[in-house]
């Protein structure tokens, strides 16, 4: 198995690597551009391990069960009665 970082989802590049300072300095003036303000900061999104989400608050059988009692919109999966 390769240990090559995995590709960003909302951006080119790979995972761990940030924009270069040319980068940056282009998109900051895009936005200054676009918004008529200064940008002191540039913010950057969280990693995938620092996003934390909640426990889910219902259960997917719980919920099909609740939709189709019957089994009726897809007779081909088997769910424990």
């Amino acid at each position: 198995m390769s240990a090559t970082p995995r590709l960003k989802h909302f951006d080119p590049g790979r995972e761990g690597e940030g924009l270069t300072a040319e980068e940056e300095a282009f998109v900051l003036a895009r936005a200054e551009a676009r918004f008529g303000a200064a940008l002191q900061v540039s913010a950057t999104a969280p990693a995938f391990d620092q996003i934390k989400l909640d426990a889910p608050r219902i259960k997917a059988i719980a919920a099909k069960k609740a939709l189709d009692p019957q089994g009726l919109l897809n007779p081909g999966v088997l769910i424990d009665p």
